[in-house]
């Protein structure tokens, strides 16, 4: 009998603050991901390609991204306890309502228990705000000139609806136009098992020469 690859980075590809324990524990939320008809889609589409988590910063960042918030002070098991899994567009994936030939990335995460408000079990939006934040980041760094890396210039969400904790979430983000410098980019979250809205947004980051 062959043995099945457990889904997810190898123990090598996670940040410092992912102890085995940690990584033990989210072995069955791994599959859980993996068995989405979402993931499904986009892993076996034409469409999209699947990256790495540290796409495009480059795998010596791997130890750097534990002094991050979402790989470091909420990579915790009741928080946000997976690596997110994420997805380069080709072309637009057919789940996207954004046009053709748009530049985009999806990253498909899992909301632990602890981020919630209280006794509600709602997600707290600012965590969404983060992991947005950086997904767009991401994305506007694909149609940034050679050499140059984004930053924040503007970013402005609107919720739609609440989204419970334990849940898994589908964010996307695409480039919508070049202005010189200034790329923009718009963004949306959804619930990954009923495609129920979240969250759409829209971003506007300048691009800067990259430190050396």
């Amino acid at each position: 009998m062959t043995a099945t690859k457990p889904p997810g980075p190898s123990e090598t590809e996670y940040p410092p603050t992912y102890t085995q324990s940690h990584i033990a524990q989210t072995r069955p939320l791994m599959a859980q991901r993996q068995a989405l008809p979402i993931v499904q889609r986009l892993s076996s589409s034409e469409k999209t390609t699947q990256t790495p988590f540290y796409w495009p910063f480059g795998k010596r960042k791997i130890a750097q991204a534990a002094e991050t918030l979402i790989y470091g002070g909420l990579a915790s098991p009741g928080e946000l306890p997976l690596l997110p899994l994420i997805f380069k567009w080709m072309q637009t994936p057919d789940h996207v309502a954004c046009g053709a030939g748009n530049q985009g990335l999806t990253i498909v995460q899992y909301l632990g228990s602890r981020l919630d408000l209280g006794s509600r079990a709602m997600a707290n939006p600012g965590v969404l705000f983060v992991l947005l934040d950086d997904l767009t980041a991401r994305t506007s760094l694909l149609a940034a000139p050679p050499g140059m890396t984004t930053f924040t210039a503007s970013f402005e969400l609107e919720f739609k609806r609440q989204e419970p904790v334990e849940r898994f979430v589908v964010l996307d983000a695409w480039v919508t136009g070049v202005e010189g410098r200034k790329v923009f980019v718009e963004a949306s979250a959804v619930d990954a098992e009923s495609g129920e809205a979240i969250v759409q947004g829209k971003a506007l980051f300048v691009a800067v020469q990259a430190k050396k």
